[in-house]
């Protein structure tokens, strides 16, 4: 149990300073801990597959296909690979809202593996990278 004087005050106040964040952890510039993982229990360059889900947009003539098209070009651009129709698939979930894939692509380094998934995530169709 921790001691309330030897952290300031009262309960009242050490749960005022943890909403202020007194007590968070400092913020790392990078998160290694992942890449540092991934580099021990992948030899690169290596086959990786990554796993997306996204939403399929309404406003499109073709739902679900600019999706695929523009995750697969992603993939392509930060691997610097192209991808053959073997090396992806794409199915449908919730009747159609969503679409999971997955993408299997030779990557040279945990960087590119992480530089993807960052970019990936930057698009609000992407619900989850992993």
């Amino acid at each position: 149990m921790v001691d309330e004087e030897s952290i300031g005050g009262s309960r009242f106040d050490v749960a005022v300073r943890a909403m202020k964040g007194d007590f968070d952890p400092p913020k790392a510039s990078e998160d290694t801990e992942k890449r540092s993982l991934l580099e021990a229990l992948v030899q690169f360059p290596s086959f990786y597959t990554f796993s997306i889900v996204g939403k399929v947009e309404t406003t499109s003539k073709a739902p679900g296909k600019v999706f695929t098209k523009d995750t697969l070009e992603t993939v392509e651009r930060i691997c610097g690979t192209k991808l053959a129709t073997g090396h992806y698939s794409v199915r449908e979930k919730a009747g159609g809202k969503y679409i999971s894939m997955r993408i299997t692509t030779l990557v040279q380094s945990a960087d590119l593996v992480k530089a993807t998934y960052d970019e990936l995530l930057k698009d609000p169709r992407v619900i989850m990278a992993y």
